[in-house]
């Protein structure tokens, strides 16, 4: 557990034998504490009250948006994280150095399989609404939604976004099926290649765009891409074009 999470009890009422000070404040991480047996004589913190500036948190962790932070300076109960970026206190919990250098790690990877803002933002305009693991904040800021605090698929959609919150991201496979499912607009890989020394040798990505069950051969060509997810963007991009 994080020390800064550790609960803590403020001695805030004398008792008969007390020989604390009034005031006095006690750490106790037990699951069970005997402190939380009498509140009228012991007042549990929130893990921010009662510390010194010098004791808050550099790294901090949104609880509602699941996003980290790193924190400039605090000024009272805000947190400055700069670019004119502050949050109060209570919205916060705090990591350590190591849990946020690992979660940014996992969050840029991951990040990789979701649409960028500037699409996800057309496909909620388009009606998109399906649940998603992941959305963009109005600052533009990608986040994974925390499914502990919102395993309600219904809280993850378009139609239901939280304050702060500017669309749904989703996943490439995601945006693919509902064009299919929801247009009948299926989009099919394809590329140019060359064979050296019995090795496939990919120049270019590119994809049809069609309908399903058309009898013509009608489809729109994309643009050709050495880089396999700028083609499907375009790609998606360009089917998103066709939908009124």
């Amino acid at each position: 557990m994080n020390p800064l999470l550790i609960p803590r009890y403020k001695l805030i009422a004398d008792y008969p034998g007390n020989v604390a000070s009034l005031g006095s404040i006690i750490e106790d991480g037990a699951s069970d504490s005997i402190y939380d047996k009498y509140p009228g004589v012991y007042e549990k913190l929130e893990w921010w009250k009662e510390r010194e500036q010098k004791e808050m948190p550099k790294y901090v962790c949104h609880k509602e948006y699941n996003t980290l932070h790193e924190v400039k300076y605090w000024c009272g109960d805000y947190a400055y994280f700069g670019e004119g970026s502050t949050t109060d206190v209570s919205s916060l919990l705090p990591i350590t150095k190591k849990e946020y250098d690992e979660e940014k790690n996992i969050n840029q990877g991951t990040k990789s399989l979701f649409l960028n803002e500037e699409l996800s933002n057309i496909l909620k305009q388009k009606g998109f609404n399906e649940s998603c693991l992941a959305a963009y904040l109005k600052t533009g800021k990608f986040v994974l939604y925390n499914l502990f605090l919102e395993p309600d698929e219904k809280l993850r959609v378009n139609s239901n976004l939280a304050s702060g919150l500017k669309c749904t991201a989703p996943l490439y496979q995601q945006a693919t099926d509902w064009l299919r499912k929801k247009h009948s607009i299926v989009i099919k890989p394809f590329n140019d290649f060359y064979r050296k020394n019995d090795e496939v040798k990919i120049i270019h990505y590119y994809f049809k765009i069609g309908k399903l069950a058309m009898i013509t051969d009608e489809y729109i060509e994309t643009t050709k891409y050495t880089n396999y997810y700028d083609a499907l963007v375009h790609a998606i991009t360009a089917s998103l074009n066709v939908i009124e």
